[in-house]
């Protein structure tokens, strides 16, 4: 019999002397820190498309809020839109929008009314303002030879001041902004 003390490796890998006559503890089993070592590595590299797989959900996840976020912004400018008086049924550019700078400004308003074009502080003349009466519709597109040659660069305010085609009773004005770029 040997009077050596012999090393007994431990559950956490860690190796403790022990006695020869002593019963070897049953938790303690030469190598198995390092068999579980081995077993997460190799489920690491067995798995490798965990890591794409939770990447692919996060890049879902965040087009998701994107999308969230961009539709609440839409339902901000459309209530906007439904702010504007009754007698205007719709406008062009729509409020908020980006557009050229030759844009054609337009104004659908209700069928008995017509109306007079401000942008930018500019009162637009009548003869340079398309109309068509039966449709209570105005429009007014830069160019040469114009009140306004072309809308520069930047954000534009429009008024339309309308009162009924018959009576020249005023109606009241609506104003809203779009950028040209």
């Amino acid at each position: 019999m040997r009077d050596t003390v012999e090393p007994v490796p431990t559950r956490d890998g860690t190796v403790t002397p022990q006695d020869p006559g002593a019963p070897r503890p049953t938790n303690a089993r030469p190598g198995r820190a390092n068999a579980k070592q081995r077993v997460r590595e190799h489920r690491r590299l067995a798995h490798p498309g965990r890591w794409a797989i939770a990447l692919i959900t996060a890049l879902i996840c965040v087009n998701l809020l994107v999308y969230v976020g961009m539709t609440a912004r839409t339902n901000e400018d459309d209530s906007t839109e439904q702010s504007k008086p009754t007698e205007v049924q719709s406008v062009l550019p729509a409020p908020g929008d980006l557009e050229r700078v030759q844009v054609t400004v337009s104004v659908d308003l209700r069928d008995d009314l017509t109306g007079s074009l401000v942008i930018d502080g500019t009162n637009i003349p009548d003869d340079q303002v398309d109309r068509v009466p039966a449709l209570g519709q105005l429009s007014f597109r830069p160019g040469p030879g114009k009140e306004l040659e072309r809308l520069e660069p930047g954000t534009h305010t429009v008024t339309v001041t309308f009162h009924e085609q018959k009576s020249n009773r005023n109606r009241g004005a609506y104003s809203w902004s779009f950028t040209t770029g």
